[in-house]
């Protein structure tokens, strides 16, 4: 496993998570704040790709467009 950090600006630890839970079907996800990021592991081998992060700015920020 491998920690990731990821921006928590306009997120909610909770809706994160359980993104993070569904999308990599991995339920062991904790997502914890630190200085303004979540932090997270990440089974070896899984990035968050460009996709993932359109999903995460569409679905979870709620905007309609990639800036």
């Amino acid at each position: 496993m491998h920690e990731v950090k990821y921006t928590d600006y306009k997120l909610s630890p909770n809706s994160f998570q359980a993104w993070l839970r569904d999308k990599f079907e991995d339920p062991s996800i904790v997502v914890e704040c630190k200085n303004g990021y979540f932090v997270f592991n990440l089974q070896d081998g899984v990035e968050l790709t460009e996709e993932h992060e359109l999903e995460i700015y569409r679905k979870l920020r709620g905007y309609k467009r990639w800036p």
